[in-house]
């Protein structure tokens, strides 16, 4: 399984994740590749580890003013 990008015919660059096998048709070895546009898939994964980021930090600085709220 692999990912890498290709450009359309419109100028626009995709993610792609390629999966190969081979294989053998009449007697000679052939290649069998599925591609998959997986664009939307990796931007829904970016945008999901940005909230995760953006989360984590509000719950540090969180844990940081009840820190400081207990101390007084």
């Amino acid at each position: 399984l692999y990912r890498s990008h290709l450009k359309r015919k419109d100028g626009s660059i995709i993610t792609v994740e390629l999966n190969a096998r081979t294989s053998y048709y009449n007697g000679y070895p052939a290649a069998f590749i599925i591609i998959r546009d997986i664009s939307d898939r990796v931007k829904i994964e970016t945008e999901l580890q940005m909230a995760k980021h953006n989360l984590e930090k509000l719950n540090h600085e969180l844990e940081q003013r009840v820190i400081e709220s207990s101390e007084i």
